[in-house]
């Protein structure tokens, strides 16, 4: 098994492409070649290749998150629906990992 590739960078130098074509490569984009798309994938996939999560992040403008703002005083601190609707609006924001 190759030695596992870290970066993005790496694993485009480890393929001779340029690291926007792996890139448009990984994320399936039509304009690179099936045959190039399925080569740099099967590279990624032998190479143990992870994207970053946190340059994802970047440049996404979309961290994923989700935020609340809940008082910290006052009678109201207290509210019997909140465990509803914070369940209620986390249900199908988690998803699995692909495979």
């Amino acid at each position: 098994m190759p030695a596992r590739v870290t970066t993005l960078k790496e694993l485009a130098a480890q393929l001779g492409l340029s690291i926007t074509t792996v890139s448009r490569a990984l994320a399936g984009h039509v304009q690179i070649a099936l045959k190039t798309r399925q080569r740099v994938a099967e590279a990624a996939h032998q190479a143990g290749y992870v994207p970053n999560t946190a340059a994802r992040t970047l440049v996404s403008g979309r961290s994923g998150f989700v935020g609340m703002v809940l008082p910290i005083r006052g009678p109201n601190l207290v509210d019997s629906f909140l465990g509803e609707f914070v369940t209620g609006s986390a249900k199908g924001w988690f998803r699995t990992a692909p495979t």
